[in-house]
């Protein structure tokens, strides 16, 4: 699961310097919130990857990254309109803020170094 939470980490932060170059581009063609929308969309992104990266083992982070996903699909789905790209993004932002959510409330705690096991083994 670490893994699996660097990956789309780092997926996330190549994908912020998109959307925030594209929001740029269309930000001087419109004269609309979308290019703002956009930006805010991609700093959401970038600092949910950021938080996947650096704390891949909290149960807490994982949580609060998948709460930043999804609140970026939801700037995401509501300006797509003027700037029709973002709906791409808000759906992989909705695929990994479901995944970021799932893993963070039903995958248990891994236990880390020095950490007693909670359970008894039998004896023979």
């Amino acid at each position: 699961m670490k893994v699996f939470k660097v990956i789309i980490g780092i997926i996330s932060v190549i994908g912020f310097f998109a959307i925030f170059t594209q929001s740029c581009i269309i930000g001087g063609a419109t004269r609309d919130m979308s290019p703002a929308a956009g930006a805010i969309m991609g700093f959401l992104i970038l600092f949910a990857g950021l938080t996947g990266i650096t704390m891949p083992k909290s149960k807490l982070a994982t949580t609060v990254a998948g709460v930043l996903y999804s609140i970026a699909a939801i700037i995401g789905y509501t300006s797509m309109a003027a700037h029709p790209d973002l709906k791409n993004w808000a759906i992989a932002a909705t695929v990994f803020g479901v995944a970021f959510l799932a893993l963070g409330i039903f995958v248990r705690k891994e236990m880390t170094y020095g950490e007693k096991p909670k359970f008894k083994m039998p004896k023979q």
